[in-house]
């Protein structure tokens, strides 16, 4: 099961909870306890406290009567105090419309990214025995939706585990646990239906059959919406 989905699905569950539409999704942490089947499941939501300006929750979705996933989440307001600036800045890459997008089921890619167009863009394939974790790539649904928080969760998980550039035939990996962090209010003024946006994964560290990575979502000009840090289980 596709995990930004079910993270999309979850944080939405946690946006209705709250009904306050001044109060932003900032953060969302998901742990992925056991497989979910393609079979009916239920999201119960709690509001754990909150405050003047933020709100904290949490969220679990069951199968069988069992957490398959439990997540957490912070709503909070704007604030006017503070700096405000973003030092990362987005890797040069190949330009979307110099790029061919990849066929409706690609080999080696999961089931669900039929849904997505990727257009491949720098960094390295999966399973081409890289020396580095790193793969960009511009992505968009083939349905086109205006981006808002909940496709950005998806978009910031469509990408395959960045330790896959350092294997040389095809495995497996499985998201353990994953944390979210929103930073810019969804939808944007004057977003388009139709827009791609950069996503980069990078992973600095495994051992143990575990590996870090960092997702990273871009606008196509340069501006950091999202970033997702996680923790992948590889398998065999």
């Amino acid at each position: 099961m596709f995990g930004g989905m079910l993270s999309a699905s979850l944080l939405r569950a946690l946006r209705t909870t709250v009904a306050d539409d001044v109060r932003l999704p900032r953060t969302l942490t998901v742990h992925f306890c056991a497989p979910v089947k393609d079979a009916p499941a239920q999201i119960v939501t709690a509001v754990e406290r909150m405050g003047a300006r933020v709100t904290h929750t949490s969220a679990r979705l069951l199968q069988d009567g069992k957490p398959a996933c439990l997540a957490s989440a912070t709503f909070a307001m704007g604030r006017a105090q503070g700096p405000s600036y973003q030092d990362d800045v987005m890797p040069t890459v190949t330009p979307y419309e110099d790029l061919e997008a990849l066929p409706v089921g690609t080999p080696l890619l999961p089931i669900f990214t039929q849904h997505f167009e990727f257009r491949f863009c720098g960094g390295h394939a999966p399973f081409s025995s890289a020396a580095e974790s790193y793969v960009a790539a511009w992505v968009r649904p083939r349905q086109p939706l205006v981006l808002d928080p909940f496709l950005a969760a998806a978009l910031l998980d469509v990408m395959p585990p960045a330790f896959f550039t350092r294997l040389d035939a095809p495995a497996g990996g499985a998201t353990v646990d994953l944390t979210m962090a929103f930073f810019e209010p969804l939808p944007r003024p004057g977003a388009t239906a139709d827009e791609p946006y950069l996503t980069t994964v990078r992973s600095r560290w495994a051992h143990g059959g575990y590996a870090e990575q960092l997702n990273q979502l871009w606008t196509r000009d340069g501006v950091l919406l999202g970033q997702c840090r996680q923790m992948v289980a590889m398998l065999s």
